[in-house]
């Protein structure tokens, strides 16, 4: 199994785009954290612990796991997109 120039460049990109959308990530992640604290501080009834975890997962936290997955997983993603490619 060799790896072509095309297949080492989305390798690339992948990873790149994998390691973007993780740092991209942590900035939603920390502005959810700001909106739960501030929900905490000036509206003490309008949140429940249950909005406050689904604040934080869908705040960052499928983007982290998303963007990890792209950039530790970006080679086997190219070599599936290479094949993929080849096959259609």
């Amino acid at each position: 199994m060799s790896i072509d120039n095309y297949e080492k460049l989305s390798s690339i990109l992948f990873a790149t785009a994998g390691i973007l959308i993780f740092f991209w990530s942590i900035n939603t992640f920390l502005n959810s954290i700001n909106s739960v604290n501030y929900f905490r501080t000036f509206r003490p009834d309008y949140l429940n612990a249950r909005s406050e975890i689904i604040i934080l997962i869908l705040g960052g936290g499928i983007q982290m796991i998303f963007g990890l997955s792209l950039f530790i997983g970006g080679k086997n993603i190219a070599h599936w997109w290479y094949k993929f490619r080849n096959w259609s």
